[in-house]
């Protein structure tokens, strides 16, 4: 049987620490939280590896997936979360990072389409300690207004288009991070929203399956 706490404390060491991170509250919620729980039954053992795991039957081409710690980890970081903060989990699947978020101190609320993944979350999460977080049903390019405004908002997707709904479910000064495939090279990104002024940072090279209607418009060729 797979030690997940060993495999835990190898992806911790060999990839989280490894990738630029160093910020001791996201090394130590990523110590803590049983990533096990939070894949589909019958890919745990990939739960601590590198690369992103699917969570639906269509891989390598997944139109969702769970993103490589790693890359999770350093959009937790771009955040800079404090302590209270308001945060959205936008497409929060399974609510892994959802309980990171938790576990950073965030007033998170998790957003999911898929009612099935919704359910699957809401028991991890209870199952994590962190029974009492709210977990959203409805569509990740519309955000979730009812709890808005959000201090930040985790986009755990790409998009094409810009995240318009979202961006505007943020307070002045407020930062949204998800990976920006609207040019050529897709980047993880941080957005900092000031009065109507939105600044965007790349961050460092990333892909994930993009976010349902926030895909670029077909182009006709002739």
């Amino acid at each position: 049987m797979l030690d997940f706490a060993a495999a835990r404390r190898t992806m911790v060491d060999r990839q989280v620490r490894t990738f630029d991170v160093t910020n001791l509250a996201i090394i130590a919620a990523f110590d803590e939280a049983p990533r096990e729980k939070f894949v589909p039954p019958g890919r745990e053992a990939l739960a601590y590896s590198d690369v992103a795991v699917p969570l639906d039957s269509t891989a390598p081409f997944a139109r969702r997936c769970l993103l490589a710690p790693m890359i999770v980890a350093r959009m937790l970081q771009a955040l800079d979360l404090s302590e209270g903060e308001a945060v959205l989990d936008a497409g929060c699947a399974t609510g892994y990072t959802t309980l990171l978020l938790h576990r950073l101190g965030a007033r998170v609320t998790g957003l999911e389409p898929d009612e099935a993944l919704a359910a699957a979350a809401r028991e991890a999460l209870a199952e994590s300690g962190a029974g009492g977080v709210e977990i959203a049903v409805g569509p990740i390019a519309a955000g979730y207004a009812k709890g808005a405004p959000y201090d930040a908002i985790l986009l755990n997707s790409a998009f094409e288009v810009q995240p318009q709904a979202l961006l505007d479910q943020l307070v002045d000064g407020g930062r949204l991070v998800g990976i920006d495939a609207t040019e050529a090279v897709a980047t993880a990104s941080l957005y900092v929203k000031r009065g109507t002024a939105l600044s965007r940072q790349p961050l460092f090279g990333a892909s994930a399956p993009i976010v349902d209607g926030l895909e670029a418009p077909a182009k006709f060729v002739f």
